[in-house]
């Protein structure tokens, strides 16, 4: 019961229409595919990985909950990522930037990160939602 003594919990309304729970935007567990590239530092070791909460799977990234590959090499500063409609769309680009040159990845992030800064703190899932990545039929 909140205090005013009704059941209705209290919602964020979200630009272009829609509501999330206020307390799953507090803790940044929103559910909205992305695909982010973390790196250890500029030009150094990066990783590609999807997601269906980037904020909090950046922190666990950052915390060192996430076993394997970035806790090993540290990997952990969030340097380029793009929200998208569907998971599906999400794990079809997933897949096709791994397939990548190092040079294109590279490019990619300082096309809209020159300095690798750590976005972590700037996420904006509204100015990085991208159109469909499906195969065409």
């Amino acid at each position: 019961m909140t205090d005013d003594g009704s059941n209705s919990k209290p919602v964020i309304l979200r630009e272009g229409g829609g509501t999330i729970s206020a307390r799953r935007h507090a803790a940044g567990i929103e559910k909205q595919p992305a695909v982010y590239i973390v790196a250890s530092k500029k030009n150094g070791t990066i990783y590609i990985g999807v997601t269906s909460a980037l904020w909090m799977r950046i922190c666990d990234h950052k915390n060192g909950r996430s076993e394997g590959f970035t806790k090993k090499y540290g990997v952990s500063q969030l340097v380029w990522y793009e929200h998208h409609h569907s998971m599906a769309s999400a794990i079809h680009r997933e897949k096709r930037l791994k397939k990548w040159l190092r040079a294109w990845k590279i490019t990619l992030i300082e096309k809209s990160n020159p300095d690798w800064r750590d976005l972590h703190d700037e996420i904006d899932s509204i100015a990085t939602l991208v159109d469909e990545y499906l195969p065409r039929e």
